[in-house]
């Protein structure tokens, strides 16, 4: 054999030369290069020839689609043979039938696929079995033989009318012509990964293979259930980087858009739909649509397809010809129907043994000479370009399978008791289509139709086996005589296979639920709970989906998905996955019953008093704002009268004002919690009772007194716990305050619960505050945003990642490491982050040393926001005596000032304390992580929210250390470091995003780089874990956590939730220009940069107008009250302040916006930044100063709906 390129093999041993350790597949992530597949062969090859394998024999190949197929596959090849490939799921009859009529001399297949045949017409070769002498053969090729170019180079055996499948012999000339021409269409290269998905038998695999090794491509084979699960595939193509992708229109319709890797898309085996082209297009993505029948090799012409260009089956491949014909065989007119016969070196050698078939469809023309006589009518377009028409025969195509209506017939007629049959195809729904056969029994015969069922499906691939079988007395004829098809009538739901002697009903609530969805997809009247969602209704994954979306209206079953159909595929083993689901997670799918009647008992006169007591509430928190001002003032006087400003006395009094009252608010707040509350139990309590009142008392005053939300992450946390009778254990790191009930909770010994991770142990349900405990072992870990709910356990050593939600009454147990939301065990085969496994011991002396510092770090806290209040409280000491000029001059410009010397001194306080932070693991108990702590207190405080999503914030983030590219938006970082954020042009990170949070665990933590790709947008919330990378134009949603790093460099992804689920299409607005979006003008940057400045002033002159209103009310009262009165009046002028303040945002609100709509609007719009603005008020002022106060009682419901809120009756807001 010579190195022609006309032989199908060597253009993969081209490639092995070329090439050889490139990696020519992947099955189950295992690689095989060119050089290891061209061996394997050889010494395959080899070894068939020994076994007598020769030039022209046919070569049966029955094997799972993996290695060991394309093994045989080229070394059939090599040895001159015929390769027959037979599809596994065939019946055993098919496949008898094949084999003997092609004569095949052997069958190369698997010990999985000999196991179904008891007998067969040749002998067998075990693929995978271990063969020594397999194993000892050469390497090398076997010897080159002589070989013509059209000699054959394999059989596809496709549907016939006869109910035999007839075999198409295709010559190695016209494949290599084909795979040298689709090359070039494709413009396929060694950087392609191809996914073969297609069965061998089918010749759509011809493209598949043949072009990604003549390319020297890769081949990407899913395993079988992969490709069965429509829902998996999209996944599996974006897993894999697939760059071409063949499939039929119908599989195409199950995936969603985009699959991001794609560079070529081949759609044919059916017609493809304008509205699919559009649904798929996008830029970098060619969509190519291809026509072409098993006779004139894989595809005969092709057409580029646009969203607004008509789809056609385009113009032909080279050396291809193609005539439209009428019946009189000669061409037709422009734009004439006709029917498309093809000529050219694209033929096949015809059919094996039917000679009648040959001279019937294979004509030899007395113009074109040999011609095949496609049965498809088409018309020539202006263009030149094919339009198809549709069949002039009974074959048609369905979900990609090419179907001889009359095989299918003749096979039904083989039943005993059947005159005629006809078989046609019944659209339930556009793109849901079913085979109906239509039957005629003979005179007197009953016929069982579930025998008859058994029977067909025995005999017929199952795509080509019926779903619904109807009986007729006479069929509706053609003036031909023939049966009209389109007069059969649909079929009837009360007379359909379904309904059959081996039915077996639903047995309870939920098997009943299952068998009403499925009925009413399949348009049956009642489905036997074992009967096969696939086999035996005839579903696939267009009626899965379908399925599911029905499924999913009911609540209860809200968490099936589209996997679920594939894994358990009949109603019984669908139920029994569900009742094991809600089983195993029902205290999250359900609300638990640990409380009272689930019906709310309104009890008015419980509400209306604790609304009462409630005043008196908000009238001490007031007073406490009030009286920490008055102490400070009288202290300050004092010294000074006693004194003079100019001697040390009265700034030694000021700094221990400083410094102590951080204590003695702590011991206060631990104080009234043992005085008002005492030891709090689990249990259900009435909402509005006399214990709620006290409950929310002692909350609100904590939160609003104590030093509580400053100490998140430092050990002086944890005794501040344990006073208020948590038990902690040893050398814990606790780097959240969101604790709401320290009795109930209990912590082991080194553990590490990470920032901002939710404990709080109660929750507010049908009228019921519900308080349960929560228990965490020794040597734990919580991730970041990790929330534990009520009666949750984590024993010893246990993990809880990231973004992750521990369900109500559940437990993570020993060692077991869980992650998502509901938190599940983690994948087996997911990597557990590397962490320290024991802890560094400290002294007591060095601890205690620890403990000053971070107390003198708070303390410093303290000082620098003092210092950043100073010019405005001079300003409006300056201004004192004029009210206008206090609220119009003072309060704005010292706002103003009070954000600049605010974020000045954080800079410069983070480049004096940490300087450039390198990525890393260090120790917890380190002067470094003390001074880190101490940035990150100031780093968190409210008003930092001011600068987010201004075009001021990423100069503010660059000074910080962040590398921020160009015409990026970021918002606020909480608990980032700053050294480790690198976000490209065009990035957008959305409110409160956790971007390489530090990570601490047993006495260490690390830092690791965190890249936001260009164009990528982060949504509010979400959380990208240490080391992630994103690629470009991401999308990350609300409230999620980052995929792998793997998955998150892909570009053009979207995911959401956690664990995070890839989102294929998503909605998309194009319809604002770029200068509204990314390229705005200088005039649209100026006219933003003032009203920014404006909206960053806003917040701080809220608090200067708040500060004035009190010192205000304090000089009034001291000039004209007692002392007694004035320390009782203020309070209740404070409170005036701050409801004065609370309707002034209130105005603002209305007077800017109005009533909001809802609405879409470009970034660079006066809209979009006159609702940033009234945001920053919301978040830094009105929710978290003005209503603060007002939280868990029946106020706040007034302010928001003053604020345009629709509010029901006795709101609950959480305090």
């Amino acid at each position: 054999m010579s190195e022609s390129p006309h032989f199908l093999h060597k253009l993969f041993e081209a490639q092995v030369k070329k090439n050889p350790k490139h990696t020519a597949l992947i099955y189950r992530d295992q690689t095989t290069t060119y050089l290891q597949l061209e061996q394997k062969a050889n010494q395959l090859a080899h070894c068939l020839k020994k076994m007598g394998v020769c030039s022209g024999q046919y070569i049966g190949i029955l094997s799972e689609r993996n290695d060991l197929a394309y093994q045989a596959v080229l070394a059939i090849l090599k040895l001159g043979a015929v390769y027959v490939p037979l599809d596994p799921e065939f019946p055993a009859e098919r496949v008898e039938f094949i084999l003997t009529d092609c004569n095949a001399s052997l069958l190369l297949t698997t010990t999985l696929q000999s196991s179904k045949y008891t007998s067969l017409p040749c002998s067998t070769f075990i693929l995978d079995e271990k063969n020594p002498d397999w194993q000892a053969e050469p390497i090398e090729a076997p010897d080159e033989l002589t070989l013509q170019p059209n000699a054959p180079c394999y059989v596809i055996y496709t549907s016939g009318s006869t109910g035999k499948p007839k075999g198409v012999e295709i010559a190695h000339n016209s494949v290599c012509n084909y795979v040298d021409h689709a090359l070039k269409i494709y413009n396929l290269n060694s950087q392609d990964r191809i996914y073969q998905g297609f069965s061998l038998a089918f010749d759509a695999s011809v493209e598949e293979i043949w072009l990604g090794l003549a390319a020297g491509g890769t081949l990407v084979t899913p395993h079988e259930k992969a490709i069965r699960a429509g829902a998996g595939l999209s996944q599996f193509l974006e897993q894999h980087t697939i760059t071409f992708f063949s499939t039929i229109p119908t599989m195409l319709t199950m995936l969603e858009p985009p699959i991001n890797s794609l560079k070529v898309l081949v759609v044919g085996g059916e017609v493809c739909s304008q509205e699919l082209v559009k649904r798929w297009s996008k830029p970098g993505l060619r969509i190519i649509n291809t026509y072409g029948p098993t006779e004139a090799t894989v595809i005969t012409t092709y057409s580029e397809c646009y969203p607004d260009k008509p789809v056609t089956i385009g113009k032909p491949i080279a050396n291809c010809e193609i005539y439209v014909l009428g019946e009189d065989l000669q061409p037709v007119a422009s734009g004439a129907e006709g029917e498309l016969c093809i000529g050219g070196i694209c033929l096949s050698r015809g059919y094996i043994n039917r000679p009648d078939l040959n001279q019937s469809k294979f004509i030899t023309h007395p113009q074109f000479k040999r011609i095949y006589r496609s049965g498809d009518l088409c018309r020539k377009l202006p263009n030149g370009e094919l339009q198809f028409t549709g069949r002039r025969d009974g074959q048609i195509k369905l979900r990609g399978f090419r179907i001889e209506l009359m095989e299918i017939e003749s096979i039904i007629t083989e039943y005993s008791g059947i005159s005629q049959a006809a078989v046609s195809v019944w659209s339930q729904s556009p793109g849901v289509e079913f085979l109906v056969a239509y039957l005629k029994p003979s005179e007197g015969q009953q016929i069982d139709k579930m025998a008859l069922h058994n029977f067909v499906r025995a005999k017929l691939a199952s795509y080509m086996t019926p779903s619904f079988y109807e009986f007729v007395e006479q069929f509706p004829l053609l003036a031909s005589g023939k049966i009209d098809r389109k007069k059969l009538l649909p079929p009837k739901t009360t007379d359909t296979v379904f309904e059959h002697k081996n039915y077996l009903a639903p047995r309870n609530e939920l098997e009943k639920k299952l068998a009403d969805a499925w009925a009413k997809v399949f348009n049956a009247e009642k489905i036997s709970i074992n009967s096969d969602f696939f086999y035996d209704l005839g579903g696939h994954s267009l009626l899965a989906g379908k399925t599911v979306s029905q499924l999913r209206e009911d609540p209860e079953l809200q968490h099936v998905s589209l996997r679920d159909i594939y894994d358990h595929p009949t109603i019984e083993k669908l139920s029994t996955k569900i009742t094991r689901d809600l089983a195993e997670h029902h205290s999250f799918e359900q609300p638990a019953k640990d409380h009272a009647d689930a019906k709310i008992q309104k009890n008015n006169l419980r509400y209306f008093t604790c609304g009462l007591l409630q005043i008196f509430g908000c009238y001490l928190q007031f007073g406490i704002i009030s009286w920490e001002l008055l102490a400070f003032i009288f202290i300050l006087k004092y010294t000074i009268d006693s004194y003079s400003l100019h001697s040390w006395q009265p700034y030694v009094a000021i700094a221990a004002f400083i410094t102590l009252f951080p204590l003695f608010s702590a011991f206060f707040c631990i104080a009234l919690k043992w005085l008002i509350l005492g030891k709090v139990k689990a249990g259900v309590y009435k909402l509005w009772s006399l214990f709620y009142f006290r409950w929310w008392l002692v909350r609100q005053i904590e939160r609003l007194f104590s030093p509580i939300r400053f100490l998140a992450g430092c050990p002086l946390f944890n005794i501040y716990c344990r006073l208020q009778g948590a038990k902690i254990g040893k050398n814990c790191y606790i780097g959240t305050v969101n604790i709401a009930t320290f009795d109930l909770l209990a912590i082991g010994d080194n553990t590490s619960i990470n920032q901002d991770a939710g404990i709080n142990g109660y929750i507010v349900e049908n009228g019921n505050l519900i308080i349960g405990t929560n228990t965490i072992g020794s040597r734990c870990f919580i991730g970041s945003r990790a929330v534990l709910e009520i009666n949750s356990v984590m024993e010893d050593d246990s993990f809880l990642e990231d973004c992750s939600m521990l369900a109500r009454n559940s437990t993570i147990g020993k060692g077991q490491h869980y992650f998502g939301s509901p938190a599940m065990p983690a994948n087996q085969g997911e990597p557990i982050p590397e962490l320290p496994n024991q802890v560094e011991k400290i002294s007591f002396n060095k601890k205690l040393l620890h403990g000053f510092c971070y107390y003198f770090g708070f303390i410093l806290l303290e000082i620098v926001y003092t210092a950043a209040f100073l010019p405005g409280l001079v300003l409006i000491y300056h201004y004192s005596l004029n009210l206008l000029s206090s609220i119009f001059i003072a309060a704005p410009l010292g706002g103003l000032a009070f954000m600049i010397c605010l974020y000045s001194m954080i800079i410069i306080l983070k480049k004096l304390f940490t300087r450039k932070i390198k990525p890393g693991t260090y120790a917890t108990e380190s002067g470094f992580f003390i001074r880190k702590w101490i940035i990150d207190l100031l780093m968190h405080l409210p008003e930092i929210e001011a600068l987010a999503e201004s075009i001021y914030a990423p100069y503010f983030w660059r000074c910080l250390g962040s590398k921020i590219g160009k015409k990026v938006e970021v918002a606020d970082l909480p608990h980032v470091t700053p050294d480790m954020i690198t976000i490209q042009d065009g990035g957008f990170s959305a409110g409160a995003v956790f971007a390489g949070v530090p990570r601490i665990y047993l006495g260490k933590v690390t830092y690791s780089p965190v890249v936001i790709g260009a164009n990528t947008f982060i949504g509010n919330r979400a959380t990208i874990p240490l080391g992630i990378q994103f690629g470009e134009k991401c999308l990350l949603g609300c409230l999620s956590i980052a995929p792998e790093n793997e998955q998150a460099k892909k570009p053009e992804m979207a995911w959401l939730g956690s664990p995070p689920i890839f989102l294929p299409r998503r909605e998309v607005h194009t319809g604002f220009p770029d200068k509204l979006t990314f390229n705005p003008p200088k005039y649209l940057f100026w006219i933003r940069a003032m009203i920014e400045i404006i909206r960053i002033m806003v917040p701080a002159t809220f608090s200067f107008l708040i500060a004035i209103g009190i010192l205000k009310c304090f000089f009034y009262l001291n000039d004209h009250y007692s002392l007694i009165n004035l320390f009782l009046l203020l309070p209740t002028c404070s409170g005036m302040v701050f409801v004065l303040a609370g309707f002034l945002a209130i105005a603002i609100k209305w007077l800017l916006m109005g009533k909001y709509q809802p609405v879409i609007k470009p970034l660079w719009s006066v809209f979009i930044w006159k609702s940033d603005l009234l945001e920053r008020l919301d978040n830094i002022i009105f929710s978290r100063v003005v209503l603060a106060p007002f939280m868990g009682t029946p106020f706040v419901s007034l302010f928001l709906r003053l604020m345009g809120v629709k509010i029901g009756k006795r709101l609950f807001s959480r305090p």
